[in-house]
């Protein structure tokens, strides 16, 4: 009884035979169709463009053309696109270049030679920044000039090609030296040398004469040292600064003669004359007291306030 059933498990009808029968036959199609396509119905023959070369450049010629008519040129359009040098075709078909020099060119004259407004805007922004070109290389530089746009206006660039030394030294933009401010009444020879044209010798004589002052109390009274004249003043006074409260003052009720008389605004006669009125009519109240000296003005008690004192 179970050999029987195991034996209708594996028999297999007519009809059944003819469906596994039709299903090996797809299944064989199925594997060698790819050959049997690439045998009997693919024709592998390699396509030769340079049949359809003059079909093409007749396009790129039309399209050149629609291009003249949207800009306005009759130069547009002219130049026939060479396929064996595609990027530098490329580039003369779209650049149209005249005389220029590139320094600080109008952005409307960039793009009338042809060049994008991205390609103007990167050259505006090495302008903008402190770039100058010198020498035609000088614009092979930036990168956004291809190598084929370079060659095409290299000829029609009003630079020269190179510089001599001496035009180098003369274009290349010089570092500006940077000074520290000084202040005089507390600088020392060594920082008075920092300034522009100030030597050891000049520095030796701005000090001596501030030692004499007591102090500067303005940096004009520099102009009363022996050859310093209005020009050297000048490239030294962005750079000092004067502190009135580092004045050294002499007191008028205690100074002595040569106290006195050392200092430059201050000779021997006005030095005995301070000292008689001090004599006679006793200690000063106030610096102005001075100026009751016969010898003593206002213009010389105004050059001589800063200095004074009685305490």
């Amino acid at each position: 009884m179970a050999k029987e059933k195991i034996k209708d498990f594996f028999s297999v009808s007519a009809t059944q035979k003819r469906g596994y029968f039709l299903l090996a036959i797809i299944f064989l199609l199925i594997l060698f169709a790819p050959k049997i396509y690439k045998a009997f119905i693919f024709d592998t023959e390699t396509i030769d463009f340079e049949k359809d070369r003059t079909v093409i450049e007749a396009f790129i010629s039309s399209l050149q053309f629609q291009n003249s008519n949207q800009y306005g040129s009759e130069d547009r359009g002219k130049y026939k696109m060479n396929l064996d040098f595609p990027e530098s075709s490329a580039a003369k078909s779209k650049l149209y270049p005249f005389p220029f020099n590139p320094n600080n060119l109008p952005v409307e004259q960039w793009i009338e030679m042809g060049f994008t407004q991205k390609q103007v805007q990167s050259i505006k922004k090495y302008e903008q920044k402190g770039g100058r070109f010198y020498t035609k290389k000088d614009v092979k530089k930036l990168w956004a000039i291809s190598p084929e746009e370079y060659n095409i206006i290299e000829p029609f660039i009003q630079l020269p090609d190179t510089l001599s030394e001496r035009q180098y030294y003369r274009n290349t933009p010089k570092e500006e030296k940077t000074y520290q401010i000084v202040e005089l009444n507390s600088a020392d020879t060594t920082m008075l040398k920092t300034l522009p044209g100030i030597g050891s010798s000049f520095a030796r004589k701005i000090y001596n004469y501030k030692f004499k002052l007591g102090g500067f109390h303005s940096k004009f009274q520099l102009l009363e040292i022996k050859d310093m004249d209005s020009s050297r003043f000048a490239g030294i006074e962005s750079y000092i600064d004067v502190n009135p409260w580092l004045i050294r003052k002499i007191d008028i009720n205690t100074a002595d003669f040569d106290k006195l008389s050392s200092h430059p605004y201050i000779n021997n006669n006005i030095a005995i004359s301070i000292i008689n009125y001090r004599n006679r009519h006793g200690k000063y109240n106030t610096t102005e007291d001075i100026m009751k000296s016969e010898l003593i003005d206002l213009n010389l008690y105004t050059k001589l306030a800063p200095y004074l004192t009685t305490e």
